[in-house]
């Protein structure tokens, strides 16, 4: 099997894959999934500029080509998530479950139907740990994106190739510039394809938000000011909540159920531990074992004692971590070696 299905989005990093792939002796299968047609923003990974770029690099580069629209699945998925999460007061990442059951989904399920290995261009590498063919981290600490990859199933990881986990951002685009790219300089795709603007515009348009005045409590429930609806603030957010009090002030929770959201201050925000929901293993584990666990994508990863419970994880830090805050991922790491992942709950 010498083919390879690659997702190709008109950035550099899966220009330059194409690239490494037909190093490495493989016929490339170029496919742009769309998951959401409706963008306008040029930075999303779904835009017609995206598009464009993505067909000239695969034109460049003499490969098959094709385009997967799944902008209805992704609506009724993703995007509903991204609104009822928010909804429920919690902060979802759903760009990992959007890779799981979407993005790379995509191109897994037309590789297994042709016979091919799938590829992407994520920061991240493949590795073999207790003889179970694994994610890693990528070499380069500042792009690792293996925290994206937490939520694969074990059989999409099997197949998978990750062409530019072994280089550095700053050598990716050195080798775009060399072999003249026209995708060598262009800026990094936004995470969220699906947001224009604020998520905050997003919630009120498409999911029928109407914002309603509440009001900020402190944690002993002492009413400190209003605020303007509650799922516009995340947890552990600073910026914009316009109230004085003296030093920073953080939101620590929020509860929908009353319009409520709870402000404290930074020793507030900090938590030694969390509990992890809807377990993502993809080796057998002991049932408690020290690792790294990162709480978010640009969080680096903390020390921890991990135990494993039948429907649930549980992480007790070396050292308390800023604002864990719920609908988040937790990823789960020995060494550079991803083991699992759940939702912080």
């Amino acid at each position: 099997m010498n083919k390879v299905v690659l997702g190709i989005s008109g950035g550099v990093d899966s220009s330059v894959a194409i690239y490494l792939l037909k190093n490495m002796g493989y016929e490339v299968i170029g496919v742009n999934v769309v998951l959401y047609d409706e963008s306008k923003n040029p930075r999303s990974c779904c835009s017609i500029e995206a598009l464009r770029l993505a067909y000239k690099v695969a034109k460049k580069f003499g490969i098959e080509f094709k385009v997967i629209n799944y902008s209805k699945e992704f609506k009724s998925g993703i995007v509903k998530m991204f609104i009822e999460e928010y909804l429920k007061g919690n902060t979802p990442n759903v760009c990992v479950f959007c890779n799981r059951d979407y993005k790379m989904k995509v191109l897994f399920d037309y590789a297994k139907k042709i016979g091919a290995y799938f590829a992407t261009g994520h920061y991240a590498r493949i590795g073999n740990f207790r003889n179970k063919k694994v994610i890693m981290k990528g070499i380069d600490e500042f792009k690792d994106q293996s925290y994206f990859l937490s939520y694969l199933t074990r059989e999409m990881v099997e197949s998978l190739i990750l062409p530019i986990g072994d280089y550095t951002k700053e050598q990716v685009r050195k080798i775009a510039n060399d072999i003249g790219l026209i995708t060598a300089k262009r800026s990094d795709s936004m995470d969220l394809c699906f947001l224009d603007n604020d998520y905050r515009d997003f919630l009120i348009e498409k999911g029928n938000y109407t914002p309603q005045e509440g009001y900020f409590v402190d944690k002993y429930g002492n009413i400190i000011g209003k605020h303007k609806g509650y799922a516009l603030y995340t947890i552990g957010q600073r910026r914009g909540l316009n109230i004085a009090l003296g030093k920073r002030a953080y939101v620590v929770d929020i509860i929908p159920q009353t319009n409520t959201v709870v402000i404290g201050f930074e020793e507030d925000a900090y938590s030694s531990f969390i509990r992890l929901k809807n377990l993502n293993l993809f080796v057998e584990l002991e049932s408690e074992f020290e690792g790294e666990v990162k709480i978010r994508n640009v969080h680096k990863p903390a020390k921890a004692l991990i135990k494993i419970f039948k429907e649930h994880a549980e992480v007790e830090f070396e050292k308390p971590q800023f604002s864990p805050a719920r609908g988040q991922i937790g990823a789960i790491y020995i060494g550079d070696y991803l083991v699992g992942a759940g939702i912080i709950c």
